[in-house]
């Protein structure tokens, strides 16, 4: 049985004094004086809360960083020729694809599958170590409203090139070491030029394709099939719409590049190669062995 206490006796009116289990009488729930009797203490039924996905926006203001400075330093004749490239980054095989090849995993109905590549890396011995990276393919709309699956190729792999030069910019650029990151502000214009530099231009609509398909496939990298990445290759990028721009015409893109690119910015892990030799070729294997 539960023991009575007069301490717990509520004595507003001698009248209307009530005995009462012992309860913590603080708590205006275990007691209505109205009523005289026991609150209901019934746990209502938890509700549940919307997780919306957070975007990462860019620094406010413009951050001074040696390591981006030495990261934009260039030791070339003409420095619009050359550009910086990442090994850890570079050694995830992730433009493979051809668009033919591409064409060949969708299914009549639906969606392909993630497509899974092994690759072999070797340790600091020599010692080769076993990777693979699963690539979900990009689902971007068409003009008819049909979703259509696409994979990151050669062309995806230029439009990268492009921003990594256009971060190098000081007004462009801007570099978190303490996060460890790195984000890069762009127009389509911007792009357009660099890749007239380099002698293959594109249209508006071309380079916005490459942009969705980077910031919404996602690479997922295992070592010894433990998974250790995941991540778009572009990543929380905001886009500018055409009444933005009309609004602002001095509004621009903004994307935060890999987080392996930012380490290697950090670390000083990275090394100047030709761009322009990069662009003119016309296999993804050639591009691969020159920045290897």
């Amino acid at each position: 049985m539960i023991e009575l206490s007069k301490a717990c006796v509520k004595q507003l009116d001698i009248k209307d004094a009530v005995l009462m289990p012992y309860y913590d009488t603080s708590d205006p729930r275990y007691f209505d004086k109205g009523k005289k009797k026991m609150a209901d203490t019934k746990k209502k039924k938890a509700t549940k809360k919307v997780v919306k996905k957070v975007i990462k926006k860019p620094p406010s203001k413009a951050i001074k960083s040696i390591q981006h400075d030495l990261f934009s330093d260039f030791l070339a004749n003409d420095i619009s020729e050359v550009s910086n490239t990442v090994d850890l980054w570079e050694r995830i095989p992730k433009y493979f694809l051809s668009p033919q090849e591409q064409k060949t995993l969708r299914p009549e109905k639906g969606q392909p599958d993630p497509y899974t590549q092994e690759y072999i890396l070797r340790g600091e011995n020599g010692e080769p170590q076993p990777y693979k990276v699963r690539i979900q393919p990009a689902l971007i709309e068409q003009s008819d409203g049909e979703f259509i699956a696409f994979f990151p190729t050669k062309a995806e792999e230029v439009i990268e090139e492009i921003l990594k030069k256009i971060f190098t910019e000081q007004n462009l650029g801007i570099h978190d070491s303490k996060n460890a990151e790195s984000w890069v502000k762009f127009s389509y214009g911007m792009i357009n030029k660099e890749l007239r530099k380099n002698k293959c231009s594109r249209t508006h609509q071309q380079i916005k394709h490459s942009l969705e398909v980077m910031s919404k496939c996602i690479l997922t990298v295992y070592e010894d099939s433990e998974e250790i990445y995941t991540g778009a290759i572009l990543q929380d990028y905001c886009s500018v719409d055409r009444k933005q721009y009309l609004d602002n015409t001095k509004a621009l893109h903004v994307a935060r590049l890999s987080v392996f690119i930012s380490h290697a910015v950090n670390t000083l892990q990275y090394r100047q190669f030709n761009l322009r030799r990069l662009t003119a070729c016309k296999e993804q294997l050639s591009g691969w062995i020159l920045k290897s």
